[in-house]
């Protein structure tokens, strides 16, 4: 499967790589993110590339007519312009780009990796009720156990799960 690409496109570079380096945490691996730094280097690379998403300063906008893309955000550095304010959050130009049904999506994922942690903390407090052990090590066993038990995660939100849980149960953190 072909990656979908935005394309970030801005002379400030330092601004344009943090941006980009955001937008590269938040997406999925379907997207693909490319920075570019000079107007001719942009037209250059992407004349005949379609990118779903073009992200450009205000300064580009006369050499974006040849280049083709399915969604247009202009950066401006001045409010009240109809285009998209630069120096708002960076969690809000990305909502912007993936649109609000990624990020309800997202929404979702936080809630259901939410219940599942309070699920599996509910069956290893229960667990720990019947053997009537209480050490770190059958501790964690037993989460493991209930975790491995409960759903396809991901290593590390299983290896963040175990130790949100194990903190919890100690009285160390709060779910």
């Amino acid at each position: 499967m072909d990656k979908r690409i935005i394309a970030v496109c801005d002379d400030q570079v330092v601004y344009a790589e943090r941006l980009c380096g955001f937008l590269e945490k938040q997406a999925s691996s379907e997207w693909e993110i490319r920075l570019f730094s000079s107007k001719q280097m942009l037209v250059e690379t992407l004349k005949n590339l379609q990118i779903d998403t073009l992200v450009v300063s205000d300064s580009y906008i006369d050499c974006i007519n040849n280049i083709s893309s399915n969604k247009l955000i202009i950066l401006s550095e001045k409010l009240d312009t109809g285009l998209t304010y630069r120096y708002q959050s960076s969690k809000k130009i990305a909502e912007i780009i993936f649109d609000r049904e990624q990020d309800s999506s997202i929404k979702r994922a936080d809630n259901d990796l939410k219940n599942i942690k309070i699920s599996v903390k509910n069956k290893v407090q229960e667990e720990l009720l019947v053997t009537g052990k209480s050490d770190d090590n059958s501790t964690l066993k037993i989460i493991d156990s209930c975790i491995d038990n409960s759903s396809k995660l991901t290593y590390e939100e299983k290896n963040e799960l175990r130790s949100s849980i194990f903190y919890s149960i100690r009285g160390l953190d709060v779910l």
